[in-house]
């Protein structure tokens, strides 16, 4: 990989012959296409495709909340996107296997935000009746006004949705209303949050609460 340093007259997006340009962070970038190799792969290679393939199906599909929770991990400049960060991480400290070998994303070990405030670790959720998620959190002294809840559901194939901005953390607690969590589901849905600075816009690693059913 390299980096077109008089970008304006050089850069290009696309393939162009064995090469590929695009734009990284302000950054234009080319870098040779892979190599199709046509011995056949080894058992180790096998299961690191399949690792990588487990964490895409899990992240591809909330790929704008991740580089939302990883973007202080890529400002611009950076080499490796947000996203590409959220992959290594998931890939490294994320992956389960099952019976058979079959690798997978363990939810408990996903990190959907990360940062370097601290983590709540005080904070509860509970189900209301109606579905909704009531999060709370003890007083926090000298938090100023500036640190929010931020949140996120996920049912880990497709329904999801980001709390990017929720109440200042003086308010203690919080009930989230949404759509999706009225409606009866076998699949259950994923709960994490954390803490945000809105005027520095640093995070705090992402806490799992756990998950539940709506029916």
């Amino acid at each position: 990989m390299a980096i077109l340093k008089n970008s304006m007259i050089w850069s290009f997006s696309g393939k162009l012959g064995g090469i590929v340009g695009y734009e990284l962070n302000g950054q234009h970038i080319i870098r040779a296409m892979p190599v199709v190799s046509k011995r056949k792969a080894s058992p180790l290679e096998i299961i690191n495709r399949a690792r990588m393939k487990a964490v895409s199906k899990y992240l591809s599909p909330i790929r704008r909340a991740i580089k939302f929770g990883y973007q202080n991990l890529a400002p611009p400049g950076s080499r490796i996107g947000a996203f590409q960060q959220a992959q290594s991480y998931t890939f490294k400290h994320s992956l389960d296997y099952d019976e058979n070998t079959v690798p997978f994303v363990n939810p408990e070990k996903v990190l959907i935000f990360r940062g370097k405030l601290p983590t709540p670790v005080q904070a509860t959720v509970e189900v209301a009746q109606d579905h909704s998620l009531v999060f709370s959190w003890p007083s926090m002294k000298s938090t100023g006004t500036h640190l929010h809840l931020v949140a996120f559901l996920y049912d880990g194939i497709r329904k999801h949705d980001l709390l990017s901005s929720g109440p200042n953390l003086s308010e203690q607690s919080y009930t989230w209303h949404h759509s999706f969590l009225q409606h009866p589901d076998k699949t259950p849905i994923h709960v994490y949050f954390g803490f945000r600075n809105s005027l520095t816009g640093e995070f705090s690693d992402s806490q799992y609460w756990g998950s539940f059913n709506t029916q």
